[in-house]
């Protein structure tokens, strides 16, 4: 049997005959002049802008130098200080809105590049590291796939002899069983090679930022790595027959403990990464045909971290003719904007990269220019721009894209005006 719910007597009373007196009495009155609410009118009100730097002070006091800061003191606290061009004005352009050469990747953050084989990662990479050594910068490579094209980066300007660089390798004793002359088993010690692990290449990215922060605080700084996909962990070097289920975990642990070094210490970290089939519903895939998806190896993790994730694809082959024959002398790489905090993403862009120059910094101009309206199609590839009449390469009577933009450098102003 069930028992009845005792009532409190005090509220017995219906609770509209005992309110209704007073709310006719509130409507009926004379409201007159209202008093300003100090919490709604704010800075207006009792609080003023001395008192919230005040407020900000104390905590500073008790829990250490800019664990709390009153906006108004720093106006541009967290804005990107730097922006390191890619060398391509079109990539700047879709990036960072600017396309003078004063855009492009921003400097404190982490950005991604990942893509198929051959899509460019490594490449422009190399560019952007060559464009912070022409600034004065200094420039870090972790090279964890040992595979960096020397030869090649020299071609595009990069000085592998005034570059930090490490494969985050380590080597170990072992001890293993050889036959000697006579076949019998012998114990030898000998130097075991270990992969790059995530653990050990996160401590020796955070020693390199305090150790270049502490002789050159105000320089321009990049790290690159090369790349993420191949990356072990310790977990998997100890425990070889076991399925690895860390790396992801890991990965996480990188962002968590370099973002906000990175954004402190205004340096950049540039992450390569591949692209491996997915048949999972990973929210951070690529669509690469009408049923094939694709994501990057080791979680979620770099995916949300990154300020900025650019995906770079192989495109067709570029041909010219030579001795009767056509020969291949580069590619087509088309980048799209996956993730940027920094620019409104989604933007789709094809450039060129030549196997003996790296990429064309005006391939992909062109395209946006003619869709802005800024340089007039003419059809079958030619266009016009103040009377003349150009196509993308010099061909016949037509001058060339790239001589039109270094007659006409206002082009690059004008396309700067459209954002």
């Amino acid at each position: 049997m069930k028992k009845k719910a005792k009532i409190n007597p005090k509220f017995s009373e219906p609770i509209t005959e005992s309110v209704q007196p007073q709310v006719e009495a509130h409507l009926q009155s004379d409201p007159g002049e209202v008093e300003p609410s100090p919490i709604k009118n704010g800075l207006k009100g009792l609080l003023s802008s001395e008192g919230l730097s005040q407020i900000a002070r104390s905590v500073e006091a008790i829990h250490g130098e800019e664990s709390m800061i009153y906006l108004g003191d720093h106006p541009d606290y967290g804005s990107v200080k730097n922006w390191i061009s890619t060398q391509n004005f079109a990539l700047d352009w879709i990036i960072s809105g600017k396309a003078d050469g004063s855009g492009g990747l921003p400097s404190g953050r982490i950005v991604e590049f990942f893509g198929d084989p051959s899509s460019g990662k490594s490449l422009l990479l190399a560019h952007v590291l060559a464009e912070v050594q022409k600034r004065g910068g200094i420039v870090a490579l972790v090279d964890a796939e040992s595979t960096f094209d020397w030869n090649f980066a020299k071609a595009i300007g990069l000085e592998p002899e005034n570059l930090l660089y490490s494969t985050a390798y380590t080597k170990e004793k072992r001890k293993v069983k050889i036959p000697d002359e006579a076949g019998k088993m012998e114990e030898v010690e000998i130097d075991s090679i270990i992969s790059a692990s995530v653990e050990r290449v996160t401590k020796i990215i955070e020693d390199l930022i305090d150790v270049v922060r502490y002789k050159y605080p105000d320089l321009l700084f990049v790290i690159g790595l090369d790349s993420v996909a191949v990356l072990t962990t310790e977990h998997e070097i100890d425990a070889p027959d076991k399925r690895d289920l860390t790396k992801a975990k890991a990965i996480r642990t990188f962002v968590r403990k370099l973002e906000g070094k990175l954004s402190k210490l205004d340096v950049m970290l540039i992450c390569t990464n591949h692209t491996i089939a997915n048949i999972d519903m990973n929210p951070f895939v690529r669509k690469v045909g009408p049923k094939e998806l694709k994501s990057t190896p080791g979680g979620s993790g770099l995916p949300f971290g990154t300020s900025l994730r650019l995906d770079l694809a192989r495109g067709k082959d570029i041909k010219e003719a030579s001795h009767g024959a056509e020969v291949v002398i580069g590619h087509e790489i088309w980048a799209f904007t996956h993730k940027s905090k920094v620019f409104p993403a989604r933007k789709r862009i094809v450039i060129e990269m030549k196997y003996d120059k790296g990429i064309d910094p005006y391939s992909g101009l062109l395209d946006i220019m003619a869709l802005k309206g800024i340089v007039e199609e003419m059809g079958e590839k030619v266009y016009r721009y103040k009377g003349e009449r150009f196509k993308e390469r010099r061909m016949n009577k037509y001058k060339g894209f790239d001589e039109i933009i270094i007659k006409y450098p206002e082009l690059l102003a004008d396309l700067a005006s459209t954002v």
